[in-house]
C-alpha cells in the first residue's frame, strides 16, 4: 500500500496544493500533518486501481517535480512497515507495476485470441496512453 503523508509544516500553498491532489479539506489536511497521518492510500492492484493508478503517475510527477513536495510517500509492506520512497523509487515502483500491467493485458489478447504473438500486442488502455507515460 502507498501511503500520501503531509509533512507537518505546511505553507498556504503547500495546503492548496495537497487539497488539490487529495480532494480533503484545509482542516483535514493540517489535522492529518499534526498526527502524521496519511491523507491518501493506494492499494496496489485493488478493485479501485484503474482510477488510483492514474492517481498515483500524477502524485510520482509531482513528487519528482517539488524539490520541496509537502509531502513524503511511504510504502506499507505486509508486516505493516513503512518504508519512505523517494521520488526515484516511486517511479520505478510504478513503472514495475505499469510492466504487470501491461503483461496481463498481453497475455489476456493473446489467450482470447485477440493477437496471435506478443509482437502484435498494443495497451488498450486509452487514458493512460493519452495523459502521457510515467
Amino acid at each position: 500500500m502507498i501511503r500520501v503523508i503531509p509533512k507537518s509544516t505546511l505553507a498556504v500553498q503547500q495546503l492548496a496544493k495537497l487539497r488539490k491532489l487529495c480532494g480533503l479539506s484545509i482542516a483535514a489536511i493540517r489535522d492529518a500533518a499534526a498526527g502524521q497521518e496519511s491523507i491518501r492510500d493506494v492499494a496496489i492492484f485493488s478493485s479501485q486501481w484503474q482510477s488510483e493508478r492514474l492517481f498515483l503517475r500524477d502524485l510520482s510527477r509531482e513528487y519528482s517535480s517539488d524539490t520541496n513536495a509537502p509531502f513524503i510517500v511511504c510504502e506499507v509492506n505486509d508486516y505493516g512497515l513503512n518504508e519512505a520512497l523517494t521520488p526515484l523509487m516511486l517511479r520505478t515502483r510504478l513503472e514495475f507495476w505499469r510492466g504487470i500491467e501491461l503483461e496481463q493485458q498481453m497475455q489476456s489478447d493473446l489467450d482470447n485470441g485477440y493477437i496471435s504473438s506478443p509482437e502484435e500486442f498494443f495497451p488498450h488502455d486509452e487514458e493512460w496512453n493519452q495523459q502521457g507515460s510515467i
